[in-house]
């Protein structure tokens, strides 16, 4: 007779509370508009991804116009030690922000409130784009490389945007916050499914040649 009993019966709504609306609704009490928990912060958060995604399209760091400068940043390009050092950065965060979606989808991995693991799911990935722009300079590259990096940036701007949806689905009727919430989440997923295997070529690549 309520959303309460409904998720104490089913386990629905448990995890992340997406389906919270929507259980309100089947019981008849109509849905709640209280924001997500978190809601400020993923849309902080996505906000700063979204825009440094947009700089590493639009910009590429110039190299040094002189080498009398107190220091050539080029060196984040040219030198070995830091180009693996930004790289492996780029892996350990993607691997970090990927560990932490798995506390939705597998039952063993319950640990903390999932409001707060979604946050720092978030938070890990800006920070492995703004890792990716230091390994880069916004440079695209050709190739493999261009799809790699392509395939990134889609994978984190997709992210942004669905974790904007669920900070604003407050707003939104249940149904329509939902499909809009599934839409955006299964898109993200989706276009992640590429990135292990070009990564792993990358890699491959790089200490092979």
């Amino acid at each position: 007779a309520s959303a309460a009993a409904l998720a104490a019966a089913t386990g629905a709504s448990t995890v992340c509370g997406a389906c919270r609306p929507l259980l309100a609704e089947l019981a008849g009490a109509g849905a709640p508009r209280e924001r997500a928990r978190g809601a400020r912060a993923l849309l902080g958060i996505g906000g700063a991804a979204l825009g440094i995604a947009l700089a590493v399209v639009a910009f590429a760091i110039p190299y040094p116009a002189s080498v009398q400068h107190a220091w050539t940043w080029d060196v984040l390009w040219r030198e070995s030690l830091w180009k693996q050092a930004s790289g492996y950065a780029v892996l350990v965060l993607s691997l970090l922000a990927l560990a932490l979606s798995l506390r939705k989808r597998m039952r063993r991995f319950r640990l903390g409130d999932f409001a707060l693991w979604r946050v720092a799911h978030a938070l890990l990935a800006a920070l492995t784009l703004a890792a990716l722009a230091a390994h880069t300079g916004g440079r695209f590259g050709a190739n493999l490389n261009l799809v790699l990096l392509a395939s990134f940036l889609g994978v984190i701007v997709l992210g942004a945007v669905a974790g904007g949806v669920v900070a604003l689905e407050h707003r939104l009727d249940a149904a329509r916050g939902a499909r809009l919430r599934r839409a955006w989440t299964w898109a993200h997923l989706l276009v992640f499914w590429p990135v292990p295997a070009l990564l792993a070529a990358h890699v491959l690549k790089t200490y092979y040649f």
